[in-house]
Order: structure tokens, then sequence, then C-alpha cells
């Protein structure tokens, strides 16, 4: 299946990229996701402690990882700071 990953303030500096396309197995839930995009990213994994992700633009309790589908769009939203 094919998902995806819009990345946004400090993980877009990071990723060097506005969004990804990535492709999965079925079934992948979302904190396989995240590990990968850190394996990918080592910069992503402090930004993972505090952002926010949101699926299909329905934020996602982190805590309760769910599966993805084809099609899927994911962003990744750090934490805003600054004044």
């Amino acid at each position: 299946m094919r998902v995806k990953c819009l990345f946004f303030a400090a993980s877009r500096d990071v990723t060097g990229v506005q969004e990804k396309e990535l492709t999965y197995a079925d079934g992948t839930k979302t904190d396989a996701l995240i590990a990968n995009l850190i394996e990918q990213f080592p910069g992503l994994g402090p930004i993972f402690q505090s952002a926010v992700l949101a699926v299909n633009q329905e934020y996602i309790d982190p805590e309760s990882p769910i599966e993805l589908k084809d099609g899927d769009e994911i962003a990744v939203i750090p934490p805003i700071s600054g004044g």
C-alpha cells in the first residue's frame, strides 16, 4: 500500500522535504511507520517524542497505533515554539 507523509516545521527541516510517498505492507500500523521514518531520518527521533500525528486530518493517540490504509495521508506536526 502507498501512503503520503507530510512534514511540517522542524520535521520538514530534518527531512528536507515537505512530503514523501511511502510504500508499506498491508496491515502496517502507525507505530511501524514512525519507527521506519526514524530509521530513514534519525533526527526525527527527538521530534516524535512531542510531535502530534494525524491520519487523514484526524489526530491519533500515539499510545494506540492504528492500521494504515492505501492512500492515507499522515501529517507529522511538531510542537510550535517561538515568540
